[in-house]
């Protein structure tokens, strides 16, 4: 029986106020009902933390647990480790969800026994339009390999974030979030990605990611960008190691090569605009770095 499986559905919040209830609504209204929502509200300072008291007073699915301010990895992780389900899932709050989303994965999941298991984005801009992400991607089963090299490569049909997504519970054994800006979701989607043969691709849109323009700085420099160049340079270790024994193929690592080359260099443009007295002492430092992957 499908109702059979716990599905436990992770949800970061912070400084969402405006957004939350839809998100929240989106999930308890699924059609499927076997769920375990676990709010993680990650030191709110506005109203979130407290509409997420009130849902959980409403609906005895609901788990609110108030942490102090780490981040969206750190909230991930703590929601990973408070879960209980078969299936574990990701969802932004600033984001919505259609209301077969979980019913319709979990057939998939288990009609074509996929341990990952997943459908198309639906981005909604700020303008009131919206684009499928995924609209020349076509449903059917994916290998993990091709999954990464999207990844790497950056292609069109990269399918590198968490929230589109069903998981077996048993992928996330040793596996946790980095706490690094932006790329966190690459560093753990390559790690699953590894871990299975098979992936199912449903390509009817049913996660709505909310863009929002003033969501991450665009005018600042930070460390967290900073240190996206070693999350980088340990996604190409990673790739590295895991095929050393047996044999790591030029298709790999120009993938590996061409993916950090792209983080290079929009991290060296954006120190070049916002800080260029530090950007020829940040280029002396990273260059032996820099050549290898240009070879």
């Amino acid at each position: 029986m499908i109702d059979n499986y716990l599905i436990s559905v992770v949800i970061p919040v912070y400084n969402v106020e405006k957004y939350l209830e839809r998100c929240i609504d989106s999930v308890i209204n699924q059609t499927y009902k076997k769920l375990e929502i676990i709010l993680i509200d990650d030191g709110s300072e506005d109203s979130s933390g407290k509409i997420c008291d009130i849902y959980s007073k409403k609906d005895s699915r609901i788990h609110t647990y108030h942490i102090k301010n780490g981040g969206p990895a750190k909230a991930r992780n703590y929601g990973i480790e408070k879960s209980r389900g078969d299936y574990i899932t990701f969802v932004d709050s600033d984001d919505w969800i259609e209301n077969i989303m979980y019913e319709k994965l979990l057939k998939l999941a288990l009609e074509h026994r996929t341990k990952i298991t997943g459908c198309a984005t639906m981005t909604d801009f700020e303008n009131g339009t919206s684009r499928n992400t995924f609209s020349e991607r076509t449903s059917g089963i994916i290998d993990g390999k091709t999954c990464n090299l999207d990844i790497l490569y950056q292609t069109k049909n990269a399918w590198g974030a968490m929230y589109n997504k069903l998981y077996k519970r048993e992928l996330f054994e040793k596996v946790r979030f980095p706490d690094v800006m932006n790329l966190e979701d690459y560093v753990v989607s390559t790690q699953l990605y590894n871990k299975v043969d098979r992936i199912y691709f449903c390509n009817l849109p049913m996660y709505h990611y909310n863009f929002r323009q003033g969501s991450l700085s665009k005018s600042s420099f930070s460390i967290k960008k900073l240190q996206m160049l070693e999350t980088a340079e340990s996604i190409q270790e990673y790739f590295e190691e895991l095929y050393s024994g047996r044999g790591t193929t030029k298709e790999l690592i120009r993938g590996t090569n061409s993916f950090l080359f792209k983080i290079y260099t929009d991290v060296f443009w954006e120190m070049f605009r916002c800080k260029p007295e530090n950007w020829k002492k940040m280029i002396k430092e990273r260059r032996k770095k820099s050549i290898t992957i240009l070879r």
